[in-house]
C-alpha cells in the first residue's frame, strides 16, 4: 500500500494535469495521543478538533495546493488509556513507540489489528515540534509531535511531507505546498 501511495504522488508530482488522476489512493494514518497531550489540549475533544483541523483542513490544502489531488487520508485515532512519560529524549521516545513495549503496546496491538500507513503520536514534550522516521515495505512510517506545535506550528503538515520525501515550497508559508526531494534526513 505504501508503495502504491508513494509512486501515485511521484507521478502526479511530475505528471500533473496531463494525465487522469487516480480516485482511490488512500492513507491510513493512526493517531495514538498520550493523556498529556490530551491534558494539555483541555480534552479528548479539544484534540481530536484539532487533529481534525491539521489533517482534514491543513494537510488537504497543502496537499491540493501542491498539485497531488486529492487523497483520501482515513483518520484513525486513539486516546491512550495508560500514562506514558514523554521525557524529553524524542529517540527514546520514538523508540519506545516503533518497539510498542509497555504502555505502548496498545498502539502495537492497533497497529498489527489495522495496518495504517503512518503512526502518529501526539505527545507533551517542549524541547521539540515534530520529529519523524521512515519506516520499510513492511512497517509504518512514524511521526512524533509536540500538541501545542499540533495548531501553533502546523509541524504536523510539514512532518507528513518529509515522510512523503518533500520539503514544503516556503517553510513559512506552509500552505503554499510541497516540493518533491526537499526532505531531511531520515533523523531530521
Amino acid at each position: 500500500m505504501k508503495l502504491k501511495i508513494i509512486v501515485t504522488i511521484l507521478f502526479l508530482t511530475v505528471f500533473g494535469d496531463s494525465i487522469s488522476k487516480p480516485q482511490d489512493c488512500r492513507i491510513r494514518i493512526l493517531v495514538a495521543c498520550t493523556k498529556n497531550a490530551t491534558n494539555r489540549a483541555g480534552s479528548e475533544v479539544k484534540l481530536r478538533a484539532q487533529l481534525d483541523k491539521a489533517v482534514h483542513t491543513d494537510l488537504d490544502q497543502v496537499l491540493r495546493n501542491s498539485g497531488i489531488g486529492d487523497i483520501q487520508i482515513d483518520l484513525d485515532i486513539l486516546f491512550l488509556s495508560s500514562v506514558y512519560q514523554e521525557g524529553n529524549d524524542k529517540f527514546a521516545t520514538m523508540a519506545d513507540l516503533k518497539a510498542g513495549q509497555s504502555v505502548l503496546n496498545e498502539i502495537k496491538k492497533k497497529c498489527d489489528a489495522t495496518q495504517p500507513d503512518i503512526v502518529i503520536m501526539i505527545i507533551d514534550n517542549p524541547t521539540m515540534c515534530g520529529y519523524f522516521e521512515k519506516g520499510n515495505l513492511t512497517s509504518p512510517d512514524f511521526i512524533l509531535i509536540n500538541q501545542p506545535c499540533l495548531v501553533n506550528n502546523r509541524s504536523l503538515e510539514r512532518q507528513f511531507g518529509f515522510v512523503m520525501g518533500a520539503g514544503l515550497l516556503d517553510p513559512m508559508q506552509m500552505s503554499e505546498g510541497f516540493e518533491l526531494d526537499k526532505s531531511p534526513p531520515a533523523r531530521a
